[in-house]
């Protein structure tokens, strides 16, 4: 993945927490499912042994995805999966 790809992906994780951390559960949601699959792209870019950590987290942004707990998917999108990416 490309830098530029790296930074819309970070762009698009951040207004997607932000859409929830400021109770925006509409905008948020229906950003969703473009974020996954860049996502899913980021993912497979990865190399095998760094995948392993990256499907950890994506297993967090599921569960809260699934539980309907916005904010707490804003803080694993922040707070976990944000430093991953910045620093993979």
């Amino acid at each position: 993945m490309t830098k530029e790809q790296n930074e819309k992906l970070l762009i698009q994780l951040q207004e997607i927490a932000d859409a929830f951390y400021q109770n925006r559960l509409e905008s948020g949601i229906a950003k969703l499912p473009n974020f996954v699959q860049e996502l899913n792209t980021y993912l497979m870019q990865l190399p095998l042994e760094v995948q392993g950590t990256c499907l950890l987290l994506v297993k967090n942004v599921m569960e809260a995805m699934e539980t309907k707990e916005y904010v707490l998917l804003a803080d694993v999108l922040v707070f976990e999966l944000q430093p991953f990416i910045e620093d993979n």
